[in-house]
């Protein structure tokens, strides 16, 4: 079983750029926040996880972010720095389908905060909510792995990173090879 909490606030002072040292880095060493914006920063992650022996489910996990920022930045529309994730909740389970086939599964709540300019309209929109849920089918083999990724398996239609339409359903395949086996 492994539980980790991270928490932490971050403070803007006249112009100079925080730099943090914990998993969300907000900030680390990108100078333009000083010259766009001031702003204070609070957040933590949460992240848990049992593993299970001898049965069919590996492990199930569960991972929590929350982050609020209060920033004076208006007329910037910005991939990065102004738009962020305020609310991410992830669960996660891997489990067996034969000897060496395996599935894991993440089912994801993403809440952002900030707007967007709609390219059609040209009006401000907020981000909505959305939920994602998403695969990756695993064969493992002594020497290699073959996997395949589905993503966004509910086909959720959803803006991010300055308005940009993501893709529906969407799959990747991939072969990992084991180079340096420990015997």
């Amino acid at each position: 079983s492994n539980l980790d909490m991270v928490g932490y606030h971050i403070q803007n002072f006249g112009g100079q750029t925080p730099c943090a040292t914990h998993s969300v880095k907000i900030g680390c060493g990108m100078d333009f926040y000083s010259i766009l914006i001031d702003f204070n920063a609070f957040g933590f992650d949460f992240q848990g996880e049992y593993k299970f022996e001898k049965l069919i489910i590996n492990n199930v996990s569960l991972d929590y972010s929350f982050l609020s920022m209060d920033k004076a930045a208006d007329n910037f529309d910005s991939k990065y720095a102004l738009d962020y994730l305020k609310h991410k909740l992830v669960l996660g389970v891997d489990h067996k389908i034969r000897k060496k086939l395996s599935a894991s599964w993440k089912g994801s709540y993403n809440d952002r905060s900030g707007t967007y300019t709609d390219f059609v309209s040209q009006l401000p929109m907020n981000y909505k909510v959305f939920f994602m849920v998403d695969c990756r089918l695993t064969w493992s083999d002594k020497y290699f792995d073959i996997y395949t990724d589905v993503n966004n398996i509910l086909n959720t239609r959803y803006a991010d990173f300055g308005g940009l339409t993501q893709p529906g359903v969407n799959w990747m395949l991939g072969v990992r090879f084991k180079m340096n086996r420990a015997k």
